[in-house]
This record gives structure tokens, sequence and C-alpha cells, in this order.
């Protein structure tokens, strides 16, 4: 079971955050946070059961995967992209929460820049357009996606002004269960 804990969220980009692995071996109790971590704000949330589906996945209209898709697929593709994405995403009687793996996403620029920038440039150089212009991004591929969470207003959940949470992970860190690393941004418009 991975546990997702988030700071705060402003500014949305490298958000702060903790990410545990529980296999199992130790055993868990429920504990009541302490007094002075006590929100109000969500003693009206609901539990909800989560169902894992399969589903396809096409890259986000705002990385490099999808430039070469649509480079490939012809300018027929590029007008008829968005409705195919609908098309996947749409479960009969079902909600999508989140997304497992598959592509990454983001408004205006791959994600995935923004990761890399991040976590291994150095994250005083995030907006700093002269020292990305000496970088050389296909590094940037390294960063894979690993979960987004979606503003659902059926379930009061809601990011920023309904945009996604979404985590990255390097690609070395999933084979050796390392949830250090990832970098966590909300993606909004």
């Amino acid at each position: 079971m991975l546990y997702f804990f988030l700071g705060e969220d402003e500014p949305a980009y490298n958000i702060d955050h903790q990410v545990l692995l529980y296999t199992g071996d130790e055993p868990l109790a429920c504990v009541d946070p302490p007094a002075e971590y006590a929100c109000e704000s969500y003693t009206h949330l609901k539990p909800h059961t989560l169902e894992a589906v399969f589903a396809p996945d096409l890259p986000h209209w705002s990385t490099r995967d999808y430039d070469t898709l649509v480079a490939l697929l012809g300018e027929q593709a590029q007008e008829n992209y968005e409705s195919w994405v609908r098309e996947l995403h749409q479960q009969p009687d079902k909600v999508l929460v989140a997304r497992l793996f598959g592509h990454a996403s983001g408004v205006g620029q791959d994600s995935r820049e923004d990761a890399y920038v991040v976590r291994e440039v150095g994250p005083q150089y995030l907006f700093d357009l002269k020292k990305w212009a000496e970088l050389n991004m296909i590094h940037a591929l390294d960063w894979l996606h690993f979960l987004t969470f979606e503003s659902v207003d059926e379930l009061d959940l809601m990011f920023w002004d309904a945009g996604y949470l979404q985590f990255l992970i390097h690609r070395k860190d999933p084979r050796n269960l390392n949830f250090q690393n990832l970098y966590a941004a909300i993606e909004t418009s």
C-alpha cells in the first residue's frame, strides 16, 4: 500500500510531499492526528471505494510524445485527437479519479521537463529560461508518469480550479521501490 502525504500546494510546482510504502510487515493501528494538525475543512468528506480498471492511454497534447505521434499520424489525427482521448477515458457508470502509469500530462509544456530540472539540475532553475536553453531536455524523458489524481466534483475532491495532482518518478526508481525522489505538481489551466 502506498500512502501519499502532501504539504502546502502553494506554489503548485515541486509540492512538498512524502510517499510511504507499506509492505504489510509491520502492524498498523489507527491514530488520531494531533490537535494542532486537525483541519475542519476535511471533516465533511466521505470515504469512497476505488476500483482499478485497465484502460488505454494516449499522450497528452503538451508533451513531446504527442508531437511525435501526431507527426507520424498526420494532420487528421490532430483534428480528432481530443475526441479519441475522451472516448478512451469514458467508463460507463464510473468516475475517473486517478491514473497509474501511462503518459505524463502538462499544461503548456511537458511536465517531465519540470521534474528533470527540479530533481536533477536544481530547483532554483525552474523558471530560469537562460539555464533551460543550455539543458539537454532528452534527460526529461527519464521521468515517467507515476500517478495522477483528478479533480472530481462528485467526490468533493478539487485541486485548485479543477486541475489534477500529478506525481512523476525517475525511470530507475520503481524497480528499487524508491519513492523518495518523486516530483509532485498540480497542473491547472
